[in-house]
């Protein structure tokens, strides 16, 4: 490969100043490629070390979750999504104020929805959970119809003093339905038997 040499007259460009040189690293996002980078020249190793550089590279560049360890063994951290800075974006901008409060715990999720579930507890009643469907792309939360308790009572029988718990919530996979319909399946079980109730958006119960 031929290489151009400047020419007899030619000056080499000047440096570029510390400054500039200070925001090109304080940029560099990956740890390792920071120290290469500080290894490259001294000058380069004088800036990095600097303690004004370090605070601000740290408040720019949280460090990393590497893992979690327990008595027993180490768990690394999964690595982030690459949509993950995306989705977070649409979570913040979804509008989701018909599911306020405390006590909603995430089900399950499919093709751009997510099932929450809100669970109470009362002696001497059947208190089944509510349940509602977040829909990422409309930003809205529709709240699913409550279950009858007299519907519950009749599925009981002789069994209607158990106390119904362990609920379990999820969507059926849309295989012969539109992508705007979707399906809630919830079940739960007691000692003397397991009930389960669906709900689908087609006919609305």
């Amino acid at each position: 490969m031929a290489q151009i040499l400047p020419g007899p007259g030619a000056q080499a460009p000047p440096p570029l100043p510390d400054h500039l040189v200070e925001e090109i690293l304080v940029r560099v996002a990956s740890p390792a490629d920071l120290a290469r980078a500080a290894a490259a020249c001294a000058s380069f190793r004088r800036l990095v070390a600097a303690a004004s550089f370090l605070r601000r590279y740290r408040s720019l560049h949280p460090p990393l979750l590497l893992g979690v360890l327990t008595a027993r063994r180490f768990l690394p951290a999964e690595a982030r999504h690459p949509n993950a800075l995306s989705a977070h974006a649409l979570v913040r901008a979804a509008d989701f104020s018909q599911c306020q409060g405390t006590g909603w715990i995430h089900c399950d999720a499919r093709d751009g929805r997510v099932l929450l579930m809100r669970s109470e507890h009362a002696s001497g009643h059947i208190i089944l959970p509510e349940l509602a469907v977040c829909d990422l792309l409309t930003r809205g939360c529709t709240p699913q119809p409550t279950i009858p308790e007299s519907l519950v009572s009749s599925v009981l029988g002789p069994a209607r003093d158990e106390h119904i718990g362990n609920f379990i919530a999820f969507f059926v996979p849309a295989a012969d339905y539109e992508e705007t319909q979707f399906r809630v399946v919830a079940w739960g079980y007691c000692e003397a038997l397991a009930v389960a109730f669906a709900y689908s958006s087609l006919s609305g119960t």
